[in-house]
């Protein structure tokens, strides 16, 4: 009887973390809203504006932007701590990382200069990491 007992406490304990796991799982898989969408198709307008004059502070703000929807996903804290927690949602996670390094060269050192070739190709990954995120630009 007791050896019952305790294989019906254990599959309760172990039903516990199953359904904790999920709720945490859950807590980072928010969807995007038909609102979200339009604000990210707004704004990423105005980056794709932006590149022809002036990509560095394109790249700032699709960094910007990227960081606010990983944030409306439910994911908390820096676009790093973002990209971390988030990572298996992206297609191409090194390269969302590259673009964001590239962000972090342009917003902390001095001189940096990314020629339109390259800038295309930044944005090009942060287009990619917003569509994987649900925005459909």
């Amino acid at each position: 009887m007791e050896t019952v007992i305790s294989f019906i406490i254990a599959g309760i304990i172990l039903l516990a973390f199953v359904i904790a796991f999920f709720v945490f799982i859950a807590a980072g898989k928010k969807k995007l809203t038909a609102a979200h969408c339009h604000f990210i198709e707004k704004q990423w307008r105005t980056v794709t504006e932006e590149s022809y004059r002036n990509m560095h502070t394109a790249i700032l703000d699709a960094d910007k932007l990227l960081g606010h929807v990983l944030e409306l996903r439910g994911y908390k804290g820096s676009v790093g701590d973002q990209l971390k927690s988030a990572g298996p949602l992206f297609t191409a996670l090194d390269s969302v990382w590259s673009a964001h390094k590239v962000r972090n060269r342009i917003a902390h050192e001095i001189g940096v200069k990314i020629n339109k070739k390259q800038g295309q190709g930044v944005l090009r990954i942060y287009k990619k990491a917003l569509n994987d995120l649900g925005a459909t630009l």
